[in-house]
C-alpha cells in the first residue's frame, strides 16, 4: 500500500484505540452523565463487573478487530496467512455495528444534547 494510505490506517487505529480506551475508563469508574440505577451486567455496581459488561458488546469486539487491522496495515505487516479473512471480518463487523445502531438503536434512543 502507499505510504499515505498506511498512515491513514495508523490514524484510524489510533483514534479507535483512544475512543475505546476512553470509553473503558469512563465505564470502569462509573462516570456517566445520565443517572441509570440498573446499568451493570449482573446488577452490581463494581468496576470488575462493569468491565466484563463492557467487553461483552459486539461493538467493542468490532472496534478491537478494527484497531488490530489498522495497526497491521500501518506497520506493513499484512503478509500473514489469514490477514484477508481478518480484514473482511472486521469490515463486516463494523458494518453490522453501524447498521444496527442506525436502524434499531438510533430511533429508539436518540442522542440528547445538554443533559443535566
Amino acid at each position: 500500500m502507499e505510504k499515505a494510505s498506511r498512515r491513514l490506517y495508523g490514524w484510524l487505529a489510533f483514534f479507535a484505540f483512544f475512543g475505546l480506551t476512553f470509553s473503558l475508563f469512563l465505564n470502569a469508574f462509573n462516570i456517566d452523565p445520565v443517572l441509570v440505577s440498573d446499568q451493570t451486567l449482573f446488577h452490581q455496581n463494581t468496576a470488575p463487573i462493569r468491565i466484563v459488561g463492557f467487553f461483552s458488546y459486539f461493538t467493542i469486539w468490532s472496534n478491537l478487530v478494527l484497531i488490530y487491522v489498522g495497526i497491521s496495515i500501518a506497520r506493513g505487516r499484512t503478509a500473514f496467512k489469514y490477514f484477508g479473512n481478518l480484514f473482511a471480518t472486521g469490515l463486516i463487523m463494523i458494518t453490522v455495528t453501524g447498521l444496527v445502531y442506525n436502524t434499531v438503536l438510533l430511533p429508539a434512543y436518540p442522542p440528547r444534547v445538554g443533559i443535566g
